[in-house]
């Protein structure tokens, strides 16, 4: 994910997450190997939104390359649920459901 593809990636999502009435959502970041301090940043962002909007966010897949550049901007992730892999997120969901 570069500057060109998070083009309005934030509203996108807000918009699209209003629309659909969703009560929870999956961000899979298993085939993106590696992003910038600035998408990942806005990422995170998208997740403190829509916590506001009462939308459950699960973001699944974080590579170490991801990991590292999220906790050098001192990205806070106690309240961020994160998985390794998308079934694990998903399984949990269905059970808590």
């Amino acid at each position: 994910m570069d500057d060109y593809k998070s083009n309005n990636f934030v509203e996108k999502i807000m918009v699209q997450a209003k629309d659909l009435e969703l009560s929870c959502l999956i961000i899979d970041l298993s085939g993106v190997p590696s992003i910038d301090t600035m998408m990942t940043n806005e990422l995170f962002q998208v997740v403190t939104m829509l916590e506001l909007l009462g939308i459950d966010t699960t973001i699944t897949g974080i590579r170490p390359e991801i990991a590292l550049t999220a906790v050098q901007l001192g990205i806070d992730f106690s309240k961020i649920r994160t998985y390794g892999k998308l079934k694990d997120a998903v399984s949990d969901l269905l059970h808590i459901r």
